[in-house]
């Protein structure tokens, strides 16, 4: 994975390429809806957005248990930090 850090230094040095996307077709949408109003409560979008998993650390039921829990965790602090931001 690239670091905040290391993506800054490659804009900074110019070694960054720029890439179009066409607006429609290439965006990505993955979202979290409700069960009994299929109301989404969470979006994630974007351009060239790419899940990659570690299949070799995959290798039972427990181990994609441990990430999904790892994942639960993840969005929790991303949330709870924005709902923080907001409410500031």
């Amino acid at each position: 994975m690239i670091t905040e850090e290391e993506k800054q230094q490659a804009k900074m040095a110019g070694l960054e390429p720029e890439v179009v996307f066409n607006t429609l077709s290439d965006r990505v949408v993955c979202a979290v809806m409700t069960e009994d109003t299929h109301e989404t409560i969470m979006e994630i979008s974007g351009y060239d957005l790419q899940f990659k998993f570690n299949r070799d650390k995959l290798k039972n039921i427990a181990d994609v248990e441990s990430l999904l829990d790892g994942i639960k965790d993840l969005f929790r602090q991303i949330v709870m930090k924005n709902l923080l931001e907001s409410n500031s």
